[in-house]
């Protein structure tokens, strides 16, 4: 019982926030719950009825709700100092961020400002600004840069579904509210970052490099995805493919991603359980995504993403659903508090918690109806956790991209199970390329395959006349209502079954 108040709790911390974001409430607005809040407490006190209970927890949920309310206005703000030179030509300074985001035609840097320049004096700064730059020359994360531009703040862009994409909250989630586009860039120095994100984005660029002196295009770029992370590794033609097979979670390390590659790296080596310790299993496949993550340079956005797989593994561990629920709501909880854009405008959060969720709490039962599925390479599991996953992240998925993928439940069973020995002979293949490419030969040869095959499928699925059905723009509260109507149903699978239905816990597989 105390786990669905905490449940209910978060949950009214959640909503407050999500009110906020969309529709800004007033100081009075907020002292009016508040007030209801501590009416409906005073009575629970007063009053001679049995069941006080309810007393209490309606009136902490409108105070959580209050607090997140409150936890979004507190967000921060664009500068009053840089708001002064938008549309202006300006001239500031400051240090790379985040490695350059490469595409065809340009590169997005993120400079973290510490000046700007106005009539002979420098005038300090710490904000920080989108730089759309040409292709070359190159710049590098710690580059220390002068920019010379016309200073100006997103705008929002129709998407080719018809949907406005809110570029601007988009950027502003990572406190980004003015971007500068195609200026003149002076390099400085170099070096000017932290040394441990320098050295591993130094070490990334060399693993790729030496992946693809064994591994050919295309294959080679659905590995630098897989792995660690490129956003554009494909070519856009191929990502298409993948994204109407959909199977283009895959291709990103994305929460998405990592939850269902949690899932079956542990399987994976729970094929081994019977040569191996207990914890190996948990502990290979919580290492595997700490890797994978820091070699992608441990951005915002990877970090929360690790986090929500790494929950999995807690689960699998602990082998309870009460105690996975509530690290799952605590962990949504910190991470909101922390930065509360991120519920309403980051997708990559979105979609993790959302495919967290559905492991943790659909998982048991789609593993109870196909249990007539066999064993092999935890075939059961994976095809439960994908449907789980699939059901959870639909809505939201289908409102992101406007289409919904008729074959993407086939392709991710069919191809998901060879994910973990994908991942696997592909980084034998980049480490061995280091020492020689005649010991990276038979690891590059298995990865290839694999690859090559995932490809295939994309391809031949993706391409199929009837691969996708647009739909139109989905309401705000229409996707609400769906989840709505997706927690009905989970509540009352629960209270017909819960008790009998518990996280599944380590198997041999074929057992």
């Amino acid at each position: 019982m105390r786990d669905k108040w905490f449940e209910m709790i978060v949950g009214a911390f959640a909503v407050g926030v999500l009110v906020s974001s969309y529709l800004p409430l007033s100081f009075g607005v907020a002292l009016f719950f508040l007030s209801v809040a501590l009416g409906l407490l005073l009575l629970g006190v007063l009053s001679s009825l049995r069941n006080k209970i309810l007393f209490l927890v309606v009136p902490l949920c409108l105070t959580a709700f209050v607090g997140g309310v409150a936890r979004y206005q507190l967000t921060s703000q664009p500068s009053p100092i840089l708001g002064q030179y938008a549309d202006k030509q300006v001239i500031v300074e400051g240090v790379i961020a985040s490695e350059p985001d490469a595409r065809g035609t340009g590169t997005f840097l993120t400079v973290k400002l510490n000046s700007l320049s106005d009539s002979n004096k420098k005038i300090p700064l710490s904000d920080t600004v989108r730089v759309s730059a040409d292709p070359y020359p190159e710049f590098n994360y710690g580059d220390r840069v002068r920019v010379s531009g016309k200073l100006q703040m997103p705008e929002n862009f129709e998407t080719d579904t018809g949907r406005i994409f809110d570029y601007q909250s988009y950027l502003a989630k990572d406190g980004i509210y003015y971007e500068i586009y195609l200026p003149k860039i002076t390099l400085l120095e170099s070096g000017s970052g932290n040394p441990v994100v320098s050295y591993l984005l130094t070490f990334k660029s060399a693993f790729l490099s030496a992946a693809n002196q064994v591994i050919p295009e295309p294959e080679s770029g659905l590995l630098a995805g897989l792995l660690l992370g490129e956003k554009h590794s494909l070519a856009e033609d191929l990502n298409e493919a993948f994204r109407r097979s959909g199977l283009v979670h895959i291709v990103v390390l994305s929460g998405y991603n990592l939850t269902i590659v949690a899932y079956a790296i542990m399987r994976f080596f729970g094929w081994f359980s019977r040569f191996l310790p207990l914890f190996a299993p948990p502990l290979a496949g919580a290492l595997g995504i700490m890797t994978f993550t820091i070699m992608a340079g441990a951005s915002a956005t990877a970090v929360r993403a690790a986090i929500m797989a790494l929950l999995v593994i807690f689960a699998k561990v602990l082998g309870r659903n009460y105690d996975i629920k509530r690290a799952l709501f605590l962990a949504g909880f910190v991470m909101v508090s922390h930065n509360p854009r991120i519920l309403a405008f980051d997708p990559s959060f979105q979609l993790s918690f959302l495919a967290t969720v559905g492991l943790v709490y659909l998982s048991p039962f789609f593993e109870k109806w196909f249990r007539r599925l066999p064993q092999w390479f935890g075939m059961r599991e994976i095809v439960a956790a994908t449907f789980a996953t699939q059901i959870f992240v639909l809505a939201r998925l289908v409102d992101l991209s406007g289409v919904v993928s008729i074959v993407g439940v086939f392709a991710n069973i069919i191809v998901l199970p060879f994910i973990p020995m994908t991942m696997l002979f592909g980084a034998l293949a980049g480490f061995a390329a280091f020492l020689h490419p005649l010991i990276a030969a038979p690891f590059a040869y298995a990865a290839y395959a694999l690859l090559h095959y995932q490809i295939s499928v994309a391809s031949f699925l993706g391409n199929l006349p009837l691969a996708t059905v647009s739909v139109p723009a989905m309401p705000l509260w229409a996707l609400g209502a769906s989840y709505l109507v997706l927690a009905l149903i989970m509540y009352r699978l629960y209270h017909k079954n819960g008790p009998k239905f518990s996280q599944p816990t380590l198997k041999q597989p074929g057992s």
